[in-house]
């Protein structure tokens, strides 16, 4: 994977997600939980960190090409059975633009 363009889809998530917030007229403290949909990447600290998301869990979920559904499935869930009540998902990975060795090794 190229990491530029790796660091463009997260700069594009982060966007997003600041977008989000002001749509909603709230702030990244408000945030109780938070959903990583990322096939590629190595934790959810790669959106935390950038999103002022502390002290709060940030899970990482993978799923092939539905992970930013399985993101907002996981937060759906989690504020319907009132564990939460203001969740962030989201999803970085742009498979279209991989390399296909990157996204689906081939067999031996």
């Amino acid at each position: 994977m190229d990491r530029q363009r790796s660091t463009v889809n997260a700069s594009k998530a982060i966007d997003a997600a600041y977008e989000a917030y002001a749509d909603a007229g709230i702030e990244p403290k408000d945030i109780q939980a938070a959903w990583c949909g990322t096939a590629f990447w190595a934790t959810g600290m790669m959106l935390s960190v950038p999103l002022k998301l502390d002290y709060i869990p940030v899970t990482r979920v993978e799923n092939v090409c539905g992970t930013g559904m399985e993101a907002v499935r996981a937060a759906c869930y989690a504020v319907a059975c009132r564990a939460y009540d203001l969740v962030l998902a989201v999803g970085i990975d742009k498979i279209k633009e991989m390399p296909e060795s990157a996204a689906w090794p081939r067999a031996p």
